[in-house]
């Protein structure tokens, strides 16, 4: 009886053995394949990202542009102002020296 035992006990631990060697290696197979998934979403989210700095770029690009045409509107509008002023004083002031020149 002893004999019968020991022998199922060896064909047993062969048994769990061998299981195991197949759980390990379908443990294995599905790293990998996980780990493949996990890089091809890492790849996926990378070219997203690029494209989407690219695309922050080239708004960011269109806005200065805005800006830049708008501050140069700006500044043109102030240059006509001030020259409208600087003629009024003028103007102004020719006739200041014109009058005090008949006064005196």
């Amino acid at each position: 009886f002893q004999q019968a035992t020991k022998a199922d006990m060896e064909k047993f631990q062969q048994a769990i053995q061998a299981d195991m060697e197949k759980f390990q290696q379908a443990i294995q197979a599905d790293m990998e394949k996980f780990q493949r998934a996990v890089e091809a979403d890492m790849e996926k989210l990378r070219q997203e990202t690029k494209a989407d700095i690219e695309k922050l770029r080239q708004e960011t690009k269109a806005d200065i542009e805005k800006l830049r045409l708008a501050t140069e509107a700006k500044i043109e509008a102030t240059k006509v102002e001030l020259l409208k002023w600087l003629l009024g004083a003028l103007v102004a002031q020719a006739g200041l020296i014109v009058a005090l020149i008949k006064l005196f």
